[in-house]
């Protein structure tokens, strides 16, 4: 039986409570809980509730992140802050309270990242930047909590079809992507929600510190 902690925040609890409805209707268990991932007390919450919850954490799947375009010439430090603290900072606070709770059992850290961390994106050098660095966090983070059995690794999704994509790109854009992707689509959440689940599964625990792309095939096509 799944058992899922959502995040989500003040201003858009909607998709959150519609992901526990489908949840619940599969026989699963979902709790909302709303922060922000970028403030040390929000986390220690998020945590606090999921064990109160469920138990035990034993698989963290850093999924929150924004999506924000910006040209060179106008980027400022508010951009930076908003992109950084969202993708970045939230990774590296909710690792550290994941791993400070370690209860000694096999456990999972998935970091969700981008093909934008190795594929430059126009407008978008704040954000390829902090995918980047999820990377360079997950490599990191396997290297320390090896020995204590916990496997860390990155997703990298390639254009997928979610509300953020809906906001941030136009159709002709959407067409091109899909000209470029050998399976010839846009990807669905569940493609990777499968990916995810197979690095949180035991068939991947013998890996750890890497990536996986998730493009259909983006990068080659």
């Amino acid at each position: 039986m799944a058992r899922v902690l959502l995040l989500t925040t003040p201003a858009a609890p909607g998709p959150a409570e519609e992901t526990v409805a489908a949840i619940t209707k599969a026989g699963g268990v979902a709790v909302v809980v709303q922060g922000d991932l970028s403030e040390p007390g929000a986390v220690k919450s998020l945590f606090d509730s999921a064990e109160k919850a469920f138990g035990p954490v034993t698989i963290l799947v850093n999924n929150a992140g924004v999506y924000e375009t910006k040209p060179v010439e106008t980027a400022d430090k508010a951009h930076f802050e908003k992109v950084f603290h969202a993708n970045v900072l939230s990774v590296v606070l909710t690792v550290a309270e994941f791993a400070r709770r370690f209860k000694g059992k096999s456990e999972r850290v998935v970091n969700i990242s981008s093909g934008g961390a190795r594929a430059a994106l126009p407008g978008g050098s704040v954000y390829c930047a902090s995918k980047a660095a999820v990377e360079g966090l997950t490599r990191g983070q396997a290297l320390e909590l090896g020995g204590k059995g916990i496997t860390v690794n990155a997703i990298a999704p390639g254009t997928t079809e979610t509300e953020m994509l809906k906001a941030g790109k136009p159709e002709d854009i959407k067409k091109h992507i899909i000209s470029m992707t050998t399976l010839g689509r846009l990807g669905k959440p569940e493609d990777i929600a499968d990916a995810v689940a197979f690095v949180c599964s035991d068939d991947a625990r013998w890996i750890t510190g890497t990536f996986i792309d998730v493009s259909g095939g983006l990068r080659v096509g």
